[in-house]
């Protein structure tokens, strides 16, 4: 029996609601406006603006809680429209299931790069487009040992409330530490007790506005 059943959001885009953890896995409010708010124009556009890319320069980027897949989609869209190379690891504990893949890609415009993503061999690279390259992990992240720096966090786990353990200063830390210098955290969460864990462990901490339906989000910086 499955532990998750698929909702559709305010902007169209489908979303699964966790039984597990009682949340969804995006906003309601808009699961594409939600992702393409918190990672993409404030995490990997933000990162591309406030830093000297060289041209042949390979973006890295880790994403915690691969969940529908949503952000890595539109990741390897933004790679190919706009000629970045990215390399992209996710972790995920939890992988749904294939009927609701399918019935996912079904709204989704480009639904042969969306199921070439879910379909792809876990912990195997490979090339979804000329340039972006995916690596997907099926393992508990507190056990997860980053072997390569990385240049920005996709952080999209369940609320503080659902998986405290994840939101932890000792988790941070690790987080911290396997980042490049002026490398970037983004997540959808601005409680205070967050911030002042990833304060804690020597980030600096920015608020930004958040996406729709939610006042503020969180990036991080490593100086």
């Amino acid at each position: 029996m499955s532990l998750n059943s698929i909702i559709e959001t305010k902007d169209g885009f489908p979303t699964l609601f966790s039984k597990q953890f009682n949340q969804t896995y995006h906003s309601i409010n808009g699961a594409h406006a939600e992702s393409m708010h918190v990672f993409i124009k404030n995490g990997l556009e933000w990162y591309l603006e406030h830093n000297s890319i060289s041209e042949n320069r390979i973006i890295s980027i880790f994403e915690m809680g691969f969940g529908t897949g949503l952000n890595c989609y539109l990741s390897a869209k933004y790679a190919q429209e706009n000629n970045i190379t990215i390399s992209y690891s996710t972790i995920e504990k939890y992988p749904i299931n294939s009927l609701h893949i399918e019935k996912i890609s079904n709204k989704i415009n480009d639904s042969t790069l969306f199921l070439a993503m879910h379909q792809s061999a876990w912990k195997s690279q490979i090339q979804l487009n000329p340039f972006f390259n995916l690596k997907k992990i099926n393992e508990d992240i507190m056990d997860y040992i980053f072997k390569t720096p990385i240049d920005i966090i996709f952080y999209d786990a369940f609320s503080p409330n659902s998986q405290p353990d994840l939101w932890s200063e000792s988790l941070f830390e690790k987080l911290y530490e396997s980042l490049n210098y002026k490398g970037i955290l983004t997540t959808y969460c601005a409680k205070g007790q967050v911030k002042r864990n990833f304060k804690k462990v020597g980030f600096e901490v920015l608020s930004l506005p958040g996406p729709i339906g939610k006042r503020e989000m969180t990036l991080c910086i490593k100086k």
